[in-house]
């Protein structure tokens, strides 16, 4: 078991109500909990609204979900970025000699920058959900 208790505006735990007494003069946790439910919850115990919250909170979980999406839409990008160098590369060589550019690049250029628009207003939407959120 793991006991948990305020103190001064802090959550305190301990694995022993006698060093919960011994060490921070509590007599009488204010929680008690599992070892797997603590461990579940990271360890994270907090004053929410007057009361001890183990855990995130719906809104932390949504933030941290937000946060992973957005590191995955910029890896995203990054490959979009990184194969659009050889289209763009024909099509400026093509406007370069004054030829037609080669129609595969022009639409691979196409795709990828509608590809590209909808993953920066997604990432966008997600930075807005974080901080609305804060």
């Amino acid at each position: 078991m793991v006991y948990l208790a305020k103190k001064g505006g802090i959550v305190v735990h301990h694995t022993s109500k006698d060093a919960m007494l011994e060490l921070d003069g509590i007599s009488k946790p204010d929680m008690e909990v599992t070892d797997a439910e603590f461990e579940a919850a990271g360890g994270l115990a907090r004053i929410v609204n007057g009361q001890i919250f183990l855990g995130k909170t719906d809104g932390e979980k949504a933030a941290d979900t937000a946060r992973a999406r957005i590191a995955q839409i910029d890896h995203e990008l990054t490959e979009l970025n990184q194969r659009q160098t050889r289209s763009s590369a024909e099509i400026t060589n093509a406007l370069a000699h004054s030829e037609e550019p080669p129609e595969e690049s022009v639409a691979y250029h196409d795709q990828r920058e509608n590809t590209a628009a909808a993953l920066r207003e997604e990432r966008r939407q997600l930075e807005q959900q974080i901080n609305t959120a804060a």
